[in-house]
């Protein structure tokens, strides 16, 4: 018999590959981000298998480890029993959270945290949809923020608020990738980073808390924004 490796995933991106498959990129706690052909996707026969590598919800792989390869060929894919069905703006932020995931992690590195965290936001976002749409702005923009900064948090050094000794809602603060946290007038405030910290929602943060993720996101990606960000538009 031979071994097998078992994992639950998300698809965070998927695209044609050869006539009837798909090469799809998942993202599962122990694996961290990897790449998988999917057989079967396309034709008469094809509808079930192309459902379940749609987003937003969890799949049960499994597969014979390849020494030679890390590109993973698929034994079986299934459903795992939950899924989040997002719509509208939600459908929208937890594509933006694929797409992020996706340009930015570093392929087959254990990502139990970020994948946590990943299940975290879809949760959040489901919860907006029975909202009405001024508070389901809101809530999504903080729920956002916390996945922003607590995957953040993972891979910028020094990043995590718990770095900065005495945080002070009488200070404001700047963050300088390799160098850390240190204050600066024209920063954000310190009662900002204290509701992110403490995640105790403050609406009147948002603003602030955007501004200094889309900084520091867009300082990782370089020239190459991303395309999700467009569809807020």
């Amino acid at each position: 018999m031979p071994n097998f490796e078992q994992h639950c995933a998300y698809v965070l991106h998927s695209r044609p590959y050869r006539e009837t498959s798909a090469l799809v990129t998942f993202i599962a706690p122990q694996k961290g981000k990897f790449n998988a052909i999917v057989r079967g996707v396309k034709g008469p026969k094809a509808k079930n298998k192309s459902a379940l590598i749609q987003p937003f919800q969890k799949l049960e792989l499994r597969w014979k480890p390849n020494e030679r390869s890390e590109l993973v060929s698929l034994q079986s894919l299934e459903f795992a029993q939950l899924s989040f069905p997002l719509q509208a703006t939600a459908n929208i932020c937890g594509l933006y959270a694929n797409e992020l995931l996706y340009r930015l992690m570093f392929p087959q590195i254990e990502a139990q945290t970020i994948f946590h965290v990943y299940e975290q936001l879809l949760y959040s976002l489901v919860k907006t949809q029975t909202l009405d749409k001024a508070d389901q702005q809101a809530q999504i923009e903080w729920g956002l923020r916390l996945f922003e900064y607590q995957i953040l948090s993972e891979w910028l050094e020094g990043f995590s608020l718990e770095n900065i000794e005495n945080l002070s809602q009488e200070f404001r603060y700047e963050f300088i990738p390799d160098w850390g946290w240190k204050h600066h007038p024209q920063g954000i405030c310190g009662r900002d980073l204290l509701s992110l910290q403490n995640q105790e929602f403050v609406q009147a943060s948002l603003p602030a808390l955007k501004r200094l993720m889309r900084y520091q996101i867009s300082s990782l990606l370089g020239n190459k924004p991303l395309n999700t960000r467009k569809l807020f538009s």
